[in-house]
């Protein structure tokens, strides 16, 4: 169960910063180092959380930065066949990170999408 800040528990300062180098190593903020991750003992529950030493939005200017997933949902270079289950899921990609703000859930989110997409061409190449 959550903390009341909405951040995970963790009973040891060191589980606290393999989860901070794990969501570091897997989706790193521009700019971000792992000298900007830090471990802090939380004065309402008293357990252990991670964040960030600096904030991470000052240098957005006003518009949120474009994901690095949405590489991954490109579909011009496809043939036409794999382009049409292809395209419905490249263009949502582009409408939830234009639309939502940038946090780990909307990159959750990207994720999958970008795993039910893969399933979707999959389907289509699958041979019985």
């Amino acid at each position: 169960m959550p903390c009341s800040s909405g951040k995970r528990k963790h009973k040891k300062a060191e589980t606290a910063m393999r989860h901070a180098m794990r969501a570091h190593m897997n989706n790193p903020l521009p700019g971000e180092t792992v000298a900007d991750l830090h471990v802090y003992q939380c004065k309402s529950c008293g357990s252990y959380h991670w964040g960030h030493r600096r904030s991470f939005n000052s240098n957005r200017k006003g518009k949120e930065m474009q994901s690095n997933l949405l590489q991954f949902f490109e579909y011009a270079h496809l043939p036409p066949h794999l382009q049409a289950v292809s395209a419905p899921f490249g263009e949502l990609a582009k409408k939830i990170d234009a639309e939502l703000p940038g946090n780990p859930e909307k990159t959750v989110a990207l994720r999958k999408l970008l795993e039910a997409k893969d399933c979707a061409v999959r389907a289509l190449l699958f041979k019985a």
